[in-house]
Formats: structure tokens, sequence, C-alpha cells
């Protein structure tokens, strides 16, 4: 079998025709995607968007998301509000990769037990509805020479 570029490998697997070995993948935006490559190199790791099916709604709760900065760093702090009260979450960007990476979570939205009920009070009320919208999408970015996004 020829060597398969990792594009190429990528999307055997996915259609699930022969590849020449397992590709090294990671979700898109989950790293700075230049560290990774100067690290590995770009031929060697393959970058695998994740596409939704579907769209949340909750009718009676809703997120709110505020900047904060606490000894130096940037970060995230994200309140659920719900019928049965409030929760805060959150999370940091690591100094080295800033914030073009995924920040780490410092504190989470459940400590202890009685958290629990305001999670629940969102979980009851959350509705999942189908929006094929972006998967519909996708064949088109991944059959284009383009990068995508």
């Amino acid at each position: 079998m020829k060597r398969l570029t990792m594009r190429e490998r990528m999307l055997a697997v996915v259609q699930g025709r022969p590849h020449d070995r397992v590709p090294f993948v990671m979700y898109q935006g989950m790293e700075p995607t230049e560290d990774v490559y100067a690290l590995v190199g770009r031929g060697s790791i393959g970058l695998l968007p994740w596409i939704g099916v579907h769209r949340t709604e909750a009718p009676n709760c809703r997120f709110e998301t505020e900047k904060i900065a606490r000894r130096g760093l940037r970060g995230i702090r994200t309140t659920l509000h719900t019928p049965e009260g409030r929760r805060t979450q959150e999370r940091f960007y690591t100094p080295a990769f800033g914030e073009s990476a995924s920040p780490a979570t410092s504190k989470q939205f459940v400590k202890e037990p009685k958290d629990y009920r305001v999670l629940q009070a969102y979980l009851r009320d959350v509705q999942a509805h189908p929006d094929y919208e972006a998967l519909q999408k996708a064949p088109r970015r991944a059959s284009s020479k383009r990068r995508w996004p």
C-alpha cells in the first residue's frame, strides 16, 4: 500500500477504507496548533474538527460568562443560573499557551452535595434539538483542498 498523507489517512479511517497506519489526531482547538506542529511535525498529526449535531435550549436557565484575572492569570468565570439557585465555574489559561488553548478548570460548578440540586434543575430544564447544518457542511470541507476552520 502506498504511503498516505495525513488527510488521506484520516478520510480512509472515517470512511472505513484501508489505510497505511492509524492516524495521530487531535481535536481542533485543544492545544495551540502551531506549537504541536513544531513538536511533532506538520505532516505527523491530523486535526479533527468537533461537529455537533444538536443544539440545546434551557428556557428557565442561563449561563453568564465574564472575563476574570487572578494572580496575573487571565480566565473565564461562568455562572449557571437556575430556578434552584446559581453556581459558578472558573477556568484559567495556562501562561505557556495563553488564550490559544482551552483553559484549565480551577473551580467546579459542584463542590459539595447540596450543589447538585442546582445542576439537576438545569438538567431537568435542558432540551436537545437536532441541528445538522454543521454536519451537512462537513463533506464539502473534507473534500476541499483548503484547511478546515
